[in-house]
């Protein structure tokens, strides 16, 4: 069985959804009759307020709240509190969880380049498909976000031709993953998540300086084991693996761009050690700079030759 008890646990796999149904409910007056959910089903409110009643329970959902009802359990009422009527958006789905089990490079002296340490390269798929970990009932904290991607999916279901279903099956993992960012992480730390959002861009601006970690937390008033676990938590990775991660993408744009030297990719993208950048790079890439470079060239050639012929 699938174990999905964390936000890290949760994006480990990748969602493969599959949609039922899209649609808007205005002027809802809620259902008359209890019912039982065949699929995954998500809701927001977006005007109004009802009671509803979930598996013998009952709930205020209001606007900006999600609602989340799982398979085979028991629903009804959501009949309007204190106003006329309510406003809607639901999506209904079923799921299959993929799993791609991370690989390890590890460097290799005797042959001069990186190995897999553990080459399970195999896509894992899980079928069991258990209901997702979130409440019932819940605000959602990251509202325009969530809202958006409803709204996108509607408008996909409503005007988008057959053939661009699969991109309401994009749309819909990114929402999932949004609720799921929005249950396991904003609802329990919304005092600190502007701080990571801040970090973030913090590195994004002055990755090619020489940052150190201690002087930021030093300045947003937080314990650094507390800040590193939450960081994880919402990145999965800690702030110096992100901050490396940034750097290593930055290096690979120059690399295929441009002619600097190694050396001085390293010093634009905030390595003070150019024998370290290039260690971290190949442990990353699995490829040393050079050779990505040496790569990236060959490709646009082929490319190049390609568009040519045709």
């Amino acid at each position: 069985m699938v174990c999905l008890k964390s936000f890290s646990d949760f994006i480990k796999y990748n969602i493969i959804p599959k949609i039922t149904c899209v649609s808007c409910r205005s002027s809802f007056k809620g259902w008359n009759a209890m019912r039982i959910m065949p699929e995954h089903q998500l809701i927001l409110m977006l005007k109004g307020a009802g009671y509803i009643l979930i598996n013998g329970e009952r709930y205020l959902a209001k606007a900006g709240d999600l609602i989340y009802l799982p398979p085979q359990c028991s629903y009804g009422l959501l009949q309007p509190e204190k106003c006329p009527s309510i406003e809607l958006l639901l999506v209904q789905f079923s799921y299959i969880l993929v799993e791609n089990r991370e690989v390890d490079w590890i460097w290799d002296a005797a042959k001069n380049f990186s190995v897999m340490n553990n080459p399970d390269l195999q896509w894992h798929i899980h079928t069991d498909y258990p209901p997702l970990p979130f409440s019932p009932v819940h605000k959602a904290v990251n509202l325009h976000k969530i809202q958006s991607l409803f709204l996108e999916l509607y408008s996909l279901e409503t005007v988008a031709p057959l053939a661009y279903k699969w991109q309401e099956q994009f749309v819909l993992s990114q929402l999932l993953y949004e609720t799921a960012k929005n249950f396991f992480f904003h609802q329990r730390n919304q005092n600190h998540i502007h701080l990571i959002n801040w970090v973030i861009k913090y590195f994004s601006e002055h990755y090619q300086e020489n940052i150190h970690l201690d002087d930021i937390i030093a300045s947003i008033n937080i314990s650094k084991s507390h800040f590193i676990r939450l960081f994880k938590q919402y990145t999965d990775c800690t702030p110096m693996e992100y901050l490396n991660h940034f750097r290593i993408e930055k290096a690979k744009e120059l690399l295929a761009q441009t002619e600097f030297t190694v050396k001085e990719i390293s010093t634009k993208t905030g390595f003070t050690d150019e024998f370290y950048f290039s260690r971290l790079f190949k442990k990353t890439i699995g490829i040393s700079p050079l050779n990505y470079r040496k790569y990236q060239q060959s490709a646009s050639l082929f490319q190049g030759e390609n568009d040519r012929h045709r």
